[in-house]
């Protein structure tokens, strides 16, 4: 496994004492080094590094580089490389910068350090990967500096990084917008590889912070939910989410798919025991009858209807309506459907003797205002003809959905079936409202037939619960 660092650099990064460069090089010489403000002499990063890249072989063992080290010496100790380093310094150009800023930029101790640690770690790595990488327009803006760096961060000299399995971030002596917007476009690129170094510079010890941990999970959470709230459970597979998370949210993308097989063998994966045996107890008994299936149906179309997908929800509508004129239908009249035997089947129910109201209802019924268009019993039956059949033992019920069969028109004339017309909620809402309902009063009516038990709803609580943990 490669690994890999990232250093910003900043004005403490390299350090070396006055003293000695004023008794190697002279106060005069060594004076232009440093600027004076408030009586405090502060080393100029940019002229100062320049200076001892110039002098480095007469100074390098009495350079310091005081928050590198002691993050490198910790490494070092639970690796046996350091793959690649890459140090971020900056070195602004643009003229309208001033001298004060410029004098801070860290050009030189970037090319400083490339020499020394080679040298100073010889013994715990032969060869050292040292890359530069300078930063030189609005270093100090944070929307700015963050656009830069998700752009620098995934091309040279970054690019290999993103194949090595742990990435450590040292963003402790660079300017804040280079440090926050390494630090957020990191998390972005390498994820959980992502380690986040903090030296103590008082004691010269390093520790991890386990902020990208925290971030990342609360990032995964902010996603689930919005995951879950579309029930887009195939998403859920990029997460960074346990296992039993990941057969929850498989089980019901395979249960809205209606692969029942798929969906229980998800289940099977789940270590509480309790969640595990109601799903495939449950997920069975769908299978084993058709009205469980259309309640089925019915839990899709509204998932449909709450992703706005209204194409797909009235596809759902027509299989729900043909459903329930179909099931009603036969239990009252008997009948065990059977699609080769229909027309033998039909006529035998309505030759019996306690029938014959039966059979002239729907002998005299009409699909027209005119009384020309008769039902067609020849054929294998159709949504009208379920509907008639119902109409003859309860009323109410036809009528309900005979309202509902207004929906299937407007599927018929989109994309779904024979046309491509658009369809929209407006326009479901204004359908429904010709027939006196709307939306919310045609699942209601829908919820007292079907009366859901285990819904999507329960499954997405499990996994909240479960990211709690």
């Amino acid at each position: 496994m490669k690994i890999g660092l990232i250093v910003t650099l900043g004005t403490r990064d390299v350090a070396i004492s006055r003293q000695v460069l004023e008794e190697k090089f002279g106060p005069e010489a060594i004076a232009p080094l440093y600027y004076e403000s408030n009586g405090k002499h502060s080393f100029l990063a940019r002229q100062g590094g320049e200076f001892i890249l110039k002098k480095f072989n007469q100074i390098q063992g009495k350079l310091e580089f005081p928050i590198l080290q002691p993050a490198l010496e910790w490494l070092f100790q639970k690796h046996e490389r350091i793959d690649t380093i890459v140090l971020v310094g900056t070195d602004q150009q643009a003229p309208h910068i001033g001298s004060r800023y410029k004098n801070n930029d860290t050009l030189f101790f970037a090319d400083v350090l490339k020499k020394l640690l080679p040298k100073r770690f010889h013994k715990k790595q032969d060869e050292f990967d040292i890359r530069i990488k300078l930063l030189g327009e609005n270093v100090v803006y944070l929307d700015s500096m963050y656009s830069q760096v998700s752009e620098v961060i995934r091309v040279k000299p970054f690019t290999s990084l993103e194949q090595y399995g742990q990435v450590y971030l040292l963003n402790q002596g660079g300017i804040d917008a280079i440090n926050t917007s390494l630090l957020l476009n990191g998390l972005n690129v390498y994820g959980k590889r992502l380690h986040l170094l903090s030296v103590n510079e008082s004691t010269r010890s390093c520790n991890p912070l386990r902020f990208p941990e925290k971030y990342l999970k609360e990032s995964t959470k902010a996603k689930l939910e919005s995951y879950l709230q579309t029930f887009n459970y195939p998403a859920i597979k990029q997460l960074e989410v346990n296992d039993d998370v990941k057969a929850l949210s498989a089980y019901a993308e395979h249960r809205l798919n209606f692969d029942f097989e798929r969906a229980v063998f998800s289940a099977s994966h789940l270590s509480q025991n309790s969640w595990k045996d109601r799903l495939i107890l449950e997920t069975r008994e769908i299978e084993e009858e058709e009205f469980e299936l259309l309640r089925e149906v019915y839990l899709n179309a509204k998932i449909k209807f709450e992703q706005e997908a209204y194409v797909d929800f009235l596809f759902r509508v027509f299989r729900i309506l043909e459903g329930l004129a179909k099931y009603y239908a036969c239990t009252k009249i008997g009948l065990n459907f059977n699609f080769y035997s229909w027309k033998k089947d039909i006529q035998n129910i309505l030759d019996k003797k306690d029938n014959e109201a039966l059979k002239s209802f729907i002998e005299a019924y009409t699909l027209d205002k005119a009384g020309k268009v008769k039902l067609d019993l020849e054929r294998i039956p159709t949504i009208p003809v379920w509907i008639a059949l119902l109409e003859y033992y309860d009323e109410n019920m036809a009528s309900f959905l005979k309202k509902v069969r207004r929906l299937a028109d407007l599927r018929n004339q989109s994309i779904g079936a024979h046309n491509f017309n658009p369809v929209s909620l407006q326009l479901i809402e204004q359908t429904l409202e010709e027939e006196n309902m709307d939306t919310s009063i045609l699942f209601e009516k829908l919820d007292q037939l079907f009366n859901p038990r285990t819904s999507f709803d329960q499954i997405n609580q499990w996994i909240k619960q479960l990211m709690e943990e």
